[in-house]
């Protein structure tokens, strides 16, 4: 397969006209994390039923964002509409809408400088009530309204050495799935030591015990850390660690997080946090332990299927939501640190791969990728120049619905 990069970006469409119906009182279930009048002032104009979460800026939201989503699971139909300021439950909804599709879904994003007015409310209500099916917009402040769409990315070369030969690659979740075939391609692209992070015992795990001998019998200096990566103190001194015994690490791969496909309904607030902790809370006990002056380069293995929503994924899609945006955060923070974050399709007979041959999603297939098709996309990213998020879907656009 020809593995085409790209990127997200919005496409202009026009904003939503008034529907001629008269105006009924509504019946409908409101969650948010505080009292928020502007949920209220959407209420009084918002005909229907069915469920409404707003999440403001800053909020963290897990449990009320799994709290609504079960209420909507319990009314066997009608509408369910997630209003927000950038919040990565919106990942977590896209695959919310794929299990339970006789619902209508409406995500809309508000600006972060937003100030509700009567207008703001009347449009947020049309983009809930022209919903069929499923509908995601970003309406701006100076009223334009956007839908996100992939484009392709064109790859440029650039002259760019990489990461110190002969330094350490840290590669967290390197041992098995994913991780393991870009811990391979990268130590051997820029000749790098390699420490790599995980949870499991390799005395106890065959597969991670294979995923080593091999990486070593491929010439490769290897050492495996067991960490939780969850728990910072750990994570510290274990960074002590690699440092003292091998040097100071110039490359970073953060390929950690495990997948279980569990349907929404079936979820608790302990498999959310567990899914946060293993991605966006272990990103930021490693970054917190690391001497970011030696790091040349920083790579973030992310989730496509976390874009597209899908179903038993709104864990996996959360957690990966969390995770880009830290990488993105961290980026601008690191000036002079290359940084890319892949969003990658399942690999073929790897992960998820493993069990899925095709994932259908609202507007496109996601197909498994050939790891040695994804492994020549990866080395062409890291010797390019790009934005830091990159899309990598392995997918076959069909049009909008």
């Amino acid at each position: 397969m020809d593995l085409q990069p790209f990127v997200v970006a919005e496409r202009h469409q026009p904003r939503r006209s008034a529907r001629e119906t008269p105006h009924r009182r509504g019946n409908w279930e409101v969650f948010a994390p505080a009292e928020c009048d502007f949920v209220y002032q959407l209420l009084e104009t918002l005909n229907g039923a069915g469920v409404v979460l707003y999440l403001p800026s800053g909020a963290d939201g897990g449990d009320v964002l799994l709290e609504a989503c079960l209420a909507a699971c319990n009314r066997q139909g009608g509408r369910f509409a997630l209003v927000h300021h950038g919040h990565a439950g919106a990942a977590f909804v896209r695959a919310f809408a794929r299990e339970q599709k006789e619902l209508a879904v409406t995500i809309v994003e508000l600006p972060d400088t937003f100030e509700p007015e009567a207008d703001d409310a009347v449009q947020v209500e049309r983009e809930i009530l022209a919903t069929e099916s499923f509908n995601e917009a970003r309406l701006t402040d100076d009223g334009q309204r956007l839908v996100p769409t992939l484009v392709p990315q064109d790859v440029f070369p650039e002259a760019w050495n990489g990461p110190k030969s002969g330094g350490v690659l840290l590669a967290a979740g390197g041992g098995k799935g994913l991780g393991a075939l870009c811990t391979r391609a990268m130590a051997h692209e820029y000749g790098l030591q390699v420490a790599i992070f995980g949870r499991s015992d390799p005395r106890a795990d065959s597969r991670l015990a294979r995923n080593l001998a091999a990486l070593r019998g491929d010439g490769l200096e290897v050492r495996y850390f067991r960490v939780d990566l969850g728990n910072r103190n750990e994570v510290e001194a274990i960074l002590f660690d690699v440092e003292l015994e091998l040097g100071p690490v110039h490359a970073l791969l953060y390929a950690a997080g495990s997948d279980r496909p569990r349907q929404v309904i079936s979820l608790n607030d302990a498999d959310l946090e567990a899914a946060r902790e293993s991605l966006a809370v272990g990103f930021q006990n490693v970054m917190a332990g690391l001497n970011t002056m030696t790091l040349d380069l920083l790579v973030g293995c992310g989730s496509a299927m976390a874009r597209a929503g899908v179903p038993g994924l709104a864990a996996h899609g959360l957690a990966h939501e969390e995770l880009r945006r830290e990488i993105e955060a961290t980026a601008e923070r690191l000036g002079d640190t290359r940084v890319l974050h892949v969003e990658w399709s399942t690999f073929e007979g790897v992960g998820l791969g493993r069990r899925l041959t095709h994932i259908a999603t609202f507007n496109q297939r996601l197909f498994p990728i050939a790891p040695e098709d994804g492994l020549i996309v990866l080395r062409q990213l890291l010797r390019s120049t790009t934005p830091v998020t990159v899309t990598v879907p392995g997918l076959k656009i069909h049009g909008n619905e």
